[in-house]
């Protein structure tokens, strides 16, 4: 790999297919993944990696290579090699082990498009007439049908033969999602069938949608978790993102309930909509979300349901520093509802003109009160001034109390009061996590430092990566890695160090698979902002202590489990004698006591 890189490099392969401009130790030129005006995508050719600004994109050469060229792990090592004139160079270790997870990987995606033929073919014969049916009478049209390759699910065993049929591998059928892992039966019998597909264009699971009002059984269901599919990771309607992203034509992003008002928008025209999958959004959904547009709107159904789900959802972006706009909906009227009843252009006036969160929040606070009487005025007031307490810049707060002194008919003067004495009380009783404060180690999290906060794997990782002048591999240990990729990286930059090597930080991408180039690039990208190396060094040590901390507690947790299981007297006695000195390591305020 090290041969076919140093014979392939970044520079010479990404100017084969744009232009680049050398700026300073950088290249910049259009991205070739999205559609730009402005040149956001960078080439570091030192570090051996490219990265775009704009839609997130970032890989080495053969990542590159991958996405220009659509070709598979194996297919770009290939092409690389051919460009190279060099012979299929062969992997080891670390390498190997990639390379057979891509394989796999790439066999599991061929059985979850093969399902998805299935599922397609199923949905056109006479079998799926209740299927096509409930399509129609959506009103959504068959051109959308096949966009989203809509399919329904006969029974229980055929698919299980139809994947046996095409001869692949039993345990990897099971491994895929598609069937169950026990029975080998299919999930989704008898239900419109959605696949789900990731923004690189693979499926990865299926929602199912019963076709009866049945009311023991839940109406929607997702694909059990698999190597492919976590539904707390995964987003309905990325892969159209990303064509709109690439297109030129994405300036907002609508979040809504479920995969079917993802369709039903697009029915009507409106392709910037993404869903989660059925339970309660996470961080790395938003995350997810705003890897490509920063400008969102929350579009939940208008019932109490639908309106707790907006407020939750809130606060996951609330935490990720973004503000989303909200649109309220009529009470019983789902995003279907009233794009067909409203039609695209005025649906999308409706989105235009949401208030904020903030604002949001506001109104559902309002809701709940009687604002004809006083006493329901005072409570409205109370709960508002505890709401906006949480906002820092006195002129913003300032804006959305004169909406509350307008209900509330209350002077403004006094709302502002009240507010500052609900912040100053909830700053008493939530103090900040200091640097050894065992909460925030536990946590997993390090210090914030000047700008933005960096996880602890990331900054060290970076910090090892770029060979930081107060970094060094022996103040760690391999097993304080909580995720995979940072173990693999991690043994990376120490056999380097053992091997008197300089890391490059592009070959972090070599232990990254599909799923993980996100978190490739956010270790690239951590971004720091310490004004000297003392500041920097300490944070370093921090982040360090978080990590080994974090390690030593779950020992704690799996020696104590061990000894409530064991039977044994003297294997109890060796249990609490290796806790004691786990305990004893956890203890120490210092590196050199965590070994």
């Amino acid at each position: 790999m090290e041969e076919l890189k140093s014979k392939n490099r970044i520079v010479d392969v990404v100017s084969g297919y744009m232009e680049l401009n050398k700026n300073g130790g950088r290249y910049f030129g259009c991205c070739p993944f999205h559609h730009e005006k402005t040149a956001s995508f960078c080439v570091n050719e030192g570090d051996e990696y490219y990265h775009c600004f704009g839609c997130g994109a970032s890989g080495d050469v053969v990542r590159f290579i991958r996405e220009i060229e659509n070709k598979s792990f194996i297919e770009a090592i290939h092409f690389l090699a051919d460009r190279a004139g060099m012979e299929m160079p062969e992997l080891s270790g670390e390498f190997k082990d990639a390379k057979e997870k891509k394989k796999k990987r790439e066999i599991l995606y061929e059985i979850t498009l093969a399902t998805a033929k299935f599922y397609l073919d199923n949905f056109y014969k006479e079998g799926g007439a209740a299927a096509r049916s409930y399509v129609a009478k959506r009103g959504l049209s068959e051109k959308i049908a096949a966009n989203y390759g809509l399919g329904y699910s006969p029974d229980q065993n055929s698919l299980s033969a139809y994947l046996k049929y095409k001869a692949f591998p039993e345990t990897l059928i099971k491994e895929s999602g598609a069937v169950e892992p026990n029975s080998g039966r299919d999930p989704m019998a008898g239900r419109l069938i959605v696949p789900i597909i990731n923004q690189d264009g693979n499926i990865i699971g299926f929602g199912g949608r019963i076709l009866t009002d049945a009311k023991d059984v839940a109406k929607y269901k997702n694909t059990a978790a698999s190597e492919l599919f976590d539904k707390g990771r995964s987003l309905f309607g990325l892969n159209v993102i990303k064509k709109e992203k690439q297109a030129g034509r994405l300036n907002r992003i609508l979040v809504v309930e479920g995969y079917m008002d993802v369709i039903s928008l697009a029915n009507v025209g409106i392709h910037n909509a993404v869903a989660g999958m059925g339970t309660a959004f996470t961080p790395y959904q938003a995350r997810a979300v705003l890897k490509w547009c920063g400008n969102v709107s929350l579009i939940y159904d208008g019932d109490s349901a639908g309106r707790k789900a907006a407020l939750k959802t809130i606060e996951v972006f609330a935490a990720e520093g973004v503000k989303v706009n909200v649109v309220a909906l009529p009470d019983g009227m789902d995003p279907d509802d009233a794009a067909k009843s409203m039609g695209r252009d005025a649906f999308l006036r409706l989105v235009d003109t949401a208030p904020d969160h903030i604002e949001y929040k506001l109104s559902v606070i309002a809701e709940k009160h009687d604002l004809t009487s006083s006493g329901g005025r005072a409570a409205y007031v109370r709960d508002a001034t505890a709401m906006l307490a949480a906002i820092k810049n006195p002129s913003e707060r300032e804006v959305y109390l004169q909406i509350v002194q307008e209900k509330a008919r209350v002077s403004l003067e006094s709302l502002t009061e009240q507010t500052k004495n609900n912040a100053s009380r909830t700053d008493k009783k939530v103090p900040a996590p200091q640097a050894n404060d065992p909460k925030a180690e536990t946590e997993g999290r390090a210090k914030k430092p000047a700008k933005g906060l960096v996880s602890a794997e990331d900054f060290i990782l970076n910090s090892l990566l770029f060979q930081r002048s107060y970094a060094s591999v022996a103040d760690l240990r391999v097993e304080w890695f909580s995720e995979p990729l940072a173990r693999s990286v991690f043994k990376y930059v120490a056999d380097c160090a053992e091997k008197g090597k300089k890391p490059v930080p592009g070959s972090i991408f070599e232990f990254a698979d599909d799923t993980a180039a996100d978190e490739a690039a956010r270790v690239l990208h951590a971004v720091t902002g310490f004004k000297s190396d003392v500041t920097a060094r300490q944070f370093f040590t921090d982040s360090a202590l978080t990590l080994a901390n974090a390690y030593l507690d779950g020992e704690t947790a799996r020696l104590s489990r061990c000894y409530e299981n064991a039977q044994d007297a003297e294997a109890k006695r060796a249990i609490l004698t290796e806790l004691a000195t786990v305990q004893k390591r956890r203890a120490s305020k210092d590196l050199d006591g965590k070994y």
